[in-house]
This record gives C-alpha cells, sequence and structure tokens, in this order.
C-alpha cells in the first residue's frame, strides 16, 4: 500500500491526495487492470484517516472511471475503455456492432418450447429455433445473447446463418422480411453466477440488460433477442 501517500501538514484534502496517489500509480502501470485496491478500513487503519475521507477518494476515482466497485466484492482497478454502441439506430447500432466482433454459437435448437412461445406470442404448436451467442473482441467477452426465431418466419434456418449474418440482414436480406418496428426495454442488472461465467467475469458485476422484440406491419414477432453486456466493456448513447 506504498504507493498512497498522504501529507497531513499538506493544505490538499487528505481524499484528494488518496485519489491522486492512486490516480499517478495507475498512470504508471503500478497498479494494473483489475487489480483490487485496499478496502476502505484498512486504509483508515494504516493511515489513521476517516472512512468519509476514503469513500470520497474511491468516489472520486469512479467519476474518473479508473476505478470500478463491486458491492461485496471490493474496489477493482479499471482501466479498459467501453465500446460505445448508439441505441437511437434500434437494433441496426447493436448488429453493427456485433458483428464487428467474433460470435461464437454456444447452442442451436429447434424447439417446441412453450415460454419461448409466448415471448413471441405464437401457437404453442409453433416450432422456434433458439440460438445463444457469446460476442468477444481481442478474446474478451462482451456480449451474450438468446435469440428466439419463429419457424414460420425463418423456415430452414442454419447455425452458420446465426454465426455470420446479423439479425438485421437474415430478416431482411436472408428472408426478404419487412419489419417495421422495434420494441426495446433497458435495464440495468447485476450478473449472477451463470452470465459471469459465460462473459468471463465476477458475480454481481454491473451488466445491460436489453430486451428486444423485431415486429412486422401485422403487429407479429418475427425475431426476440436478449442481450447481456458488460457495464465496464459496453456503453449505450442515444444520438441526437
Amino acid at each position: 500500500m506504498d504507493y498512497i501517500i498522504i501529507d497531513k501538514t499538506s493544505k490538499i484534502p487528505l481524499y484528494i491526495q488518496i485519489s491522486d496517489s492512486i490516480r499517478h500509480h495507475i498512470n504508471l502501470g503500478v497498479l494494473k487492470h483489475g487489480m483490487q485496491l485496499p478496502t476502505e478500513k484498512s486504509i483508515c487503519s494504516i493511515y489513521e484517516v476517516s472512512n468519509i475521507v476514503v469513500k470520497k477518494a474511491y468516489d472520486d476515482l469512479v467519476k474518473k472511471d479508473l476505478v470500478l466497485r463491486i458491492r461485496g466484492k471490493g474496489t477493482y482497478v479499471n482501466t479498459t475503455k467501453p465500446y460505445v454502441i448508439d441505441l437511437s439506430k434500434g437494433i441496426i447500432g447493436i448488429t453493427t456492432f456485433l458483428m464487428q466482433s467474433k460470435r461464437t454459437v454456444l447452442s442451436f435448437e429447434k424447439v417446441n418450447y412453450h415460454n419461448a412461445n409466448r415471448l413471441l406470442n405464437i401457437k404453442d404448436e409453433d416450432y422456434v429455433y433458439i440460438a445463444k451467442i457469446i460476442s468477444s473482441i481481442n478474446d474478451q467477452a462482451l456480449f451474450y445473447e438468446v435469440l428466439l426465431l419463429p419457424e414460420i418466419f425463418f423456415p430452414n434456418v442454419q447455425k452458420v446463418d446465426i454465426k455470420h449474418l446479423s439479425v438485421f440482414d437474415l430478416i431482411v436480406k436472408r428472408y426478404k422480411l419487412d419489419p417495421k418496428s422495434l420494441s426495446q426495454s433497458y435495464r440495468a442488472i447485476n450478473i449472477n453466477h451463470d452470465l459471469a461465467l459465460l462473459l468471463d467475469s465476477v458475480k454481481g458485476n454491473p451488466a445491460h440488460y436489453l430486451r428486444s422484440i423485431v415486429l412486422n406491419d401485422k403487429g407479429e414477432s418475427m425475431a426476440f433477442i436478449l442481450s447481456y453486456g458488460l457495464s465496464e466493456l459496453i456503453e449505450f448513447e442515444v444520438g441526437y
């Protein structure tokens, strides 16, 4: 912890001294991405400062996007700059980004699955193709997707189509369908154990959860996509 330097005779606030010390050593490369920083309690004990001081220091580093705080886990150096996806372009913005990544189809099956049928608002007896996909860049997993495609719109779709075509290209170019609208909902989540394993992350880490439904002119659901992206690696913005 010798990288934290505090001078109590200085007029510079203590929390800024702590924050600047850590920031300086991150810039030097002494503190590398993913390294865990000491707990607030340990810094308070060693340097005889209040918990409020240390909390303000860590909050300052969070605002500067230099550390990531995970509830129940600790505080970690975070020097990875997130990829930015423009949500104002809807599914095109997302799929354009994802097609720049390496796509690994974890599973692909044709099922008569009532839960999926209800999500797509189709008959129970209709079949659905379900694909589970990991998208990564430079061997870093960024997104986990669950893609649902009704057989009535996508007869004989193949695993290779899922791997090499974006959802938009699959709908418009491969199957010549005419999407008329997109329904999307978003919320921030903390990933569970299974998602942490899939995304090579830590349980409890923040993530984006995006639910997208592509509709035709009759209001029928042609595709349903559940997307999970790590917040430390992905940012969404809405252009103007």
